[in-house]
């Protein structure tokens, strides 16, 4: 059963990379971002956080600090995004 558990988190792992990626694709494309883009970003963040708590209590620390940059970096895009929404 454990065996399961390890592959689905990886797939999940590699399922967010691949939505995080393919949101900032289309971020830099269309230079804009809308509700979907920040859903996104959203569970993203949602995801990476988990990862995160994982990751630093299992002294990953590598692969804490990259989830930690990316957190970051989804925040400060769907910081852009309030601001342009609000004007």
């Amino acid at each position: 059963m454990a065996v399961y558990i390890q592959k689905y988190e990886l797939m999940i792992n590699y399922l967010t990379n691949i939505l995080f990626l393919i949101i900032i694709a289309i971020t830099y494309i269309k230079m804009k971002i809308n509700k979907w883009m920040s859903l996104g970003f959203t569970l993203v963040i949602m995801e990476k956080g988990i990862k995160a708590g994982y990751d630093f209590y299992t002294h990953d620390y590598y692969g804490f600090s990259w989830s930690l940059a990316i957190i970051v970096y989804c925040i400060y895009k769907m910081k852009n995004y309030y601001v342009e929404t609000n004007k």
